[in-house]
């Protein structure tokens, strides 16, 4: 494995999964209560572009509620968003704002995502600073195919770079988010 030191965060996309009732969320939590569970077992998430443009500051206050002061939520581009929208939404997150992130297409058209995994970068930075991001789909990952993945990722990036690796599957699996996590803490990068 590549020398390195990079830090590895691996979130789901989304936190409202209807699979997971049952599998990770007790089948009788209320779904108000999911993102406070959720908090529990996850430093962060990564928020699909439709679910956090439909909320407003009553919502995101609701979010603040569920979640500790150290969870942050990193908010997903699909498409460009004006100025104002982004400032809005930076304002009601406050601290708990990890960064807003995007597929290279939506902010420099034209160009064509990563061969094996689609790169993301940093639109605009959280209060915490930023990091690049990656998404993937741990579809048919063994442990061995996602030790190859952590391995190609970690020799692409900076010594002490983070890089949240965004797991794209709707929903996805437990067990391989929660293998896909003990495997980048035996490997040191998480």
């Amino acid at each position: 494995m590549p020398e390195t030191s990079a830090i590895f965060h691996i979130l789901p996309l989304g936190w409202e999964h209807a699979g997971w009732r049952g599998v990770f969320y007790p089948k009788d939590l209320p779904v108000a209560w999911r993102l406070g569970y959720f908090a529990n077992e996850f430093p962060a998430v990564a928020v699909p572009q439709a679910a956090w443009l439909q909320a407003h500051q009553d919502r995101f206050r609701a979010w603040l509620d569920e979640v500790g002061s150290q969870f942050r939520f990193y908010l997903v581009l699909e498409r460009p968003l004006t100025p104002a929208i982004i400032g809005e939404t930076r304002e009601w997150l406050a601290d708990a704002l990890g960064g807003f992130v995007a597929p290279p297409e939506v902010t420099r058209p034209g160009r064509s995502p990563g061969a094996f995994y689609r790169r993301i970068g940093v639109v605009e930075e959280g209060p915490q600073g930023g990091c690049l991001a990656c998404g993937v789909s741990l579809n048919g990952m063994d442990l061995q195919a996602q030790r190859a993945l952590l391995e190609r990722l970690s020799g692409r990036v900076e010594v002490d770079a983070e890089l949240l690796l965004i797991v794209e599957d709707r929903p996805p699996e437990i067990a391989s988010l929660a293998g896909l996590r003990q495997l980048a803490e035996l490997m040191g990068l998480a």
